[in-house]
């Protein structure tokens, strides 16, 4: 009579969230040569490691799984554990904006996707080339940003606990002006004269625009 092996093995928390990873550690015992398999659930994948790497669930989650390890001996002697774990899924962080134009605040807002639960707060991190970042913690808000490209970056955190970040680049610019070529001498009807936009803008549109050669708005 051959003694089964003993499958044992620890989880790195009991609850997680969706965008975090399960550990597992084996613990177990018996016969010296042992093979393992690892199980994580409906949906998910499998492993036959003793030491698998931490472990990202697969979507769409359930909020329960049991993992599940099966040991066998060189005698085909097996042995198997379960662990129950709960998974939160994870808030996904986002927000709009749009260049703004310099002395003026842009507006920021989060757009983010809850998971299991309700958002219940965010922070706002700007980085303008100081040690120290300004941070804001309302879910809309506004900056004044000098001229240039900043990163900012925003972390949502839902009542799980569980939270999400993400970083994107936003611009602000000069004021939009126009240079008219020349600019002092009186033009002649037939003289060609040209402009140049500089700044943000959609269209440019002259008033009054009898003579010229350009429509309306263009």
């Amino acid at each position: 009579i051959n003694l089964n092996p003993t499958a044992l093995f620890s989880v790195s928390a009991p609850v997680i969230c969706s965008n975090q990873t399960l550990c597992v550690t084996d613990m177990s015992s018996g016969a010296t040569a042992l093979s393992w398999n690892w199980n994580y659930g409906p949906g998910q994948t499998s492993s036959n490691l003793q030491s698998p790497p931490c472990y990202s669930f697969i979507p769409p989650y359930l909020n329960n799984y049991s993992i599940l390890l099966t040991v066998t001996d060189q005698n085909n002697c097996s042995d198997t554990v379960s662990h129950s774990i709960t998974l939160n899924e994870a808030p996904t962080a986002n927000f709009a904006w749009s260049t703004s134009c310099i002395n003026v605040p842009m507006q920021l807002s989060s757009n983010s996707v809850a998971g299991d639960t309700t958002i219940s707060s965010c922070e706002w991190t700007f980085w303008l080339g100081s040690p120290s970042p300004t941070i804001d913690n309302n879910c809309s808000t506004s900056f004044l940003f000098p001229i240039g490209f900043h990163d900012v970056q925003l972390i949502v955190t839902d009542l799980n606990g569980c939270i999400d970040t993400i970083v994107k680049t936003v611009q602000t610019d000069s004021s939009t002006y126009v240079s008219v070529n020349p600019r002092d001498p009186p033009v002649c009807f037939g003289t060609t004269l040209d402009y140049t936009v500089v700044g943000i803008f959609n269209n440019v549109c002259w008033t009054p625009h009898t003579w010229l050669s350009d429509s309306i708005c263009s």
